[in-house]
């Protein structure tokens, strides 16, 4: 989702400028091996080359301009044409559409727009040009060596880059016979470097710019900008082809760690002639067949390399599939396929999803779906699984335990191993059950400098169960019949039903209160991301900030001490302002509406602003909603309960999220996102009064704030206590939206003792 709304209406446009002409040229028969075999060996296939005087490309908010030079048209043996080279002189333009992303551009090559000369070109796609070309004059002939050197390059840095295998991306549009929607532009910009455009509906952004970032043995890119000429998610474009509504898995995991799964994929279609299916998937999995339901087999499409420099691989994370017919809109239908899952993970007698959410075949898009799981595993182990559990049973030396998942979720998970268990049950909630591997609970001394819990299961389990009846009561009943706590090595998940804990976060208790933290943060997932969930990375920060927050929430109502909660908010402040670690930035970074993107070559700050700016984005909405006189958060706990209600099932946006706020706020909220979900700048106050007597007696309280850092029009609602004798105060809300404001107290009828700015830290600033 694009955060600002002065959206410029599409442009796409392939226009031709001067003559561009072509011979008369025979199309080879549709032959998805041969288009692969070709795609990736020159061989003997031939093209359509020749001269053209010019040509204008436009995408939207981008446009290449092609001057006089050669272009080789290639087919891959297809019968329309799906790649162009170009040699020659071009230029390439691009205006930023929003502030957003005129500040990504300027911090990855200084420059606020694009206007700029390239030197040659190549482009994938599967857009309908074919008619706007006149044929006569270009000659159809072998590959010049020119024209397959630049695709090669192209081809490789696509995929060594991006993880990109573009038949996989083109294959949908080519096999559906349909007008194609793909676009690929790659070229080496004057001033700044290689740079890759690609648009696909698909994507989050239907547009996105990347800039390659080729150093020896290390390939990596950064999103420069991304776009989109509407404002819908992906799943509201009509370019989902599928509904996948139910997954029946079978596991079989053997005690070395070895699994091999079959996956039936039950589906609905949604797009009419279409042939080809694409899944995300753990990117070290191995196909071993793949069938439809008439028992035929399908053709798999995923691409692998060998090894590269320092022994690192490039491979695929997805796999295509090409249907044996063309799918028909409505008709239920179901692919099986059979593969042997490099995802799992083994240390010691515990086995746990490296690959998390992808280790089995899932939709490209936002697709909930329902689960019938079973697991196959030696008889000494146990699994946990997102699930309620049907039956489990010992037969022939192995475990075999079956899990249905009748909530449709976007994704399951699970661990096998030995374990130490416990449960806690508490009438009116979901039991909590606990399972530590043997060997970590068995650990009989940790370093000097951590507090060993003497329960370890015990302390896990009372904040797990505290923490669900915490928000039981806040945002209405889990979702699930029992919450599964269970450990991983490393860090922490929040699943349907299960939430995943690092050893360390079982075995220890930090001063700080951030073990409590994360335990409740991994609880509230059970609501934010699985009873309301968002689609694109632009909205990340709802998910994320608020599951942050409620850790962050519980950890205060716990502990009841404000000093330690403040220490708590003082630490998320030093995160925002300079980052959470070697590399970082903090806000400087961006904002928090570009999500994974603030992890890139320059600065990695995904965690201090989507989570810690993200929290506490969520703190100064609950004390614009909190209640000053009773000290009540009634109406911050009424505005997140609207929220599990009006997106229920049903992805939640930044813009959505704004207008259920607005509606609880009684106002345009339009400022206040701009200003933090949108912007990067933290102010800085300064705060002094002066209090005088009145001649009769009452007190007049005069304060100037000084506001810094920030634009001149920046604003912000900002609390202030005054302070009497015998513990009397009041509270106050003043509104400071310029570089000094001077602000006269209501007549007080006692003389303060003191006037704190920013009460409950409210406001996050410096």
């Amino acid at each position: 989702m694009r955060p600002i709304t002065n959206i410029r209406k599409a442009k796409t446009i392939w226009a031709l400028i001067i003559g561009i002409t072509f011979s008369s040229y025979c199309f080879a028969e549709n032959d998805v091996p041969l288009f692969m075999k070709n795609f990736e060996h020159k061989g003997d296939q031939i093209v359509l080359t020749g001269h053209i005087d010019s040509l204008r490309i436009v995408r939207d908010e981008a446009s290449f301009y092609l001057g006089p030079g050669h272009i080789a048209l290639f087919n891959f043996g297809w019968d329309r044409p799906s790649a162009m080279v170009y040699g020659g002189s071009g230029v390439f333009s691009y205006s930023p559409p929003d502030h957003v992303e005129l500040g990504q551009l300027l911090k990855f090559t200084d420059q606020p727009m694009f206007n700029n000369v390239f030197q040659s070109s190549v482009f994938f796609f599967t857009l309908p040009i074919a008619g706007l070309l006149d044929k006569s004059s270009l000659t159809r002939m072998p590959v010049p060596d020119w024209a397959w050197d630049k695709l090669s390059d192209a081809r490789n840095d696509a995929f060594g880059h991006l993880l990109t295998y573009i038949p996989n991306e083109m294959f949908a549009d080519l096999l559906s016979g349909g007008e194609g929607k793909y676009f690929y532009a790659a070229f080496d910009l004057d001033g700044v470097g290689p740079l890759v455009l690609e648009e696909n509906p698909a994507y989050d952004d239907w547009y996105t710019l990347y800039k390659l970032n080729k150093r020896v043995g290390i390939d990596d890119e950064d999103i420069i900008s991304g776009w989109s000429p509407d404002d819908l998610l992906p799943t509201q474009r009509g370019v989902m082809p599928i509904d996948i509504y139910h997954y029946d898995i079978d596991s079989r995991i053997e005690a070395g760690g070895k699994m091999m799964v079959n996956c039936r994929l039950h589906f609905v279609p949604l797009l009419p002639d279409n042939e080809f299916l694409y899944f995300f998937w753990y990117h070290e999995n191995k196909v071993l067949s793949a069938y439809d339901s008439d028992k035929n087999l399908l053709f798999p499409v995923y691409k692998k390399e060998g090894a590269k420099v320092f022994g690192t691989k490039n491979e695929e994370s997805g796999l295509g599939l090409v249907l044996n017919r063309p799918m028909v809109v409505g008709d239920s239908d179901y692919v099986d396929i059979e593969f042997e899952c490099k995802s799992l993970e083994k240390f010691s007698t515990l086995f746990f999803i490296s690959g998390r959410t992808y280790w089995y075949p899932k939709s490209i898009f936002q697709d909930n779906a329902t689960y019938s799981l079973r697991y196959d595993c030696p008889k000494k182990y146990e699994v946990i699984s997102c699930g309620k559990n049907i039956s489990s049973r010992i037969e022939d030396g192995r475990q075999l335990t079956h899990f249905e998942l009748d909530r449709p979720s976007n994704y399951i998970s699970f661990n096998v191993g030995s374990f130490r268990k416990k449960e806690i049950m508490v009438e009116g909630y979901p039991p909590v059950q606990l399972s530590l591997v043997k060997e970590v609970a068995d650990i009989s001394s940790q370093g000097s400098d951590i507090l060993l819990s003497k329960d370890r299961l015990g302390q896990a389990g009372a904040d797990v169960m505290n923490s669900l009846a915490f928000f039981t009561s806040m945002f209405g009943p889990c979702p699930f019949d029992t919450l599964h706590a269970t450990s991983k090595p490393r860090g922490g998940q929040g699943s349907p039903g299960v939430i995943y804990l690092s050893w360390k976060n079982f075995l220890t208790e930090d001063m700080e209160g951030y073990a409590e933290n994360l335990r409740s943060h991994e609880v509230s997932h059970q609501w934010w991301g699985h009873v309301i969930d968002n689609e694109s990375y632009r909205d990340t920060w709802i998910i994320e900030g608020l599951a942050e927050y409620c850790g962050l929430w519980f950890y205060e109502m716990s502990v009841k001490d404000r000093g330690k909660f403040s220490k708590m908010l003082k630490d998320y402040r030093g995160f925002i302002k300079s980052g959470s670690g070697r590399g970082s930035e903090g806000c400087e970074a961006g904002p928090m509406s570009i999500g994974y993107r603030l992890n890139s070559t320059k600065s990695r700050d995904k965690t201090s602003i989507v989570y810690f700016k993200g929290s506490y984005v969520f703190h100064m909405i609950r004390y614009l909603l909190h209640d000053y006189k009773t000290g009540s958060d009634d109406k911050f706990a009424s505005f997140l309960k609207d929220l599990v209600e009006k997106f229920q099932d049903t992805p939640i946006t930044t813009r959505g999220f704004k207008t259920v706020l607005e509606a609880h706020v009684g106002g345009d909220m339009t400022w206040f996102f701009d200003q933090w979900v949108y912007g990067t700048y933290i102010p800085k106050y300064s705060f002094k009064y002066e209090t005088e007597e009145t001649e009769d007696g009452k007190y007049k309280v005069s304060c100037l704030v000084k506001q810094k850092d920030v634009p001149g029009d920046f604003k912000m609602l900002v609390p202030i206590a005054v302070l009497f004798d015998e513990d009397r105060y009041i509270h106050l809300k003043i509104w400071v939206d310029k570089p000094e404001t001077v602000i006269d107290l209501p007549l007080l009828p006692y003389e303060p003792k003191d006037v704190v700015f920013n009460t409950y830290d409210a406001v996050l600033c410096r």
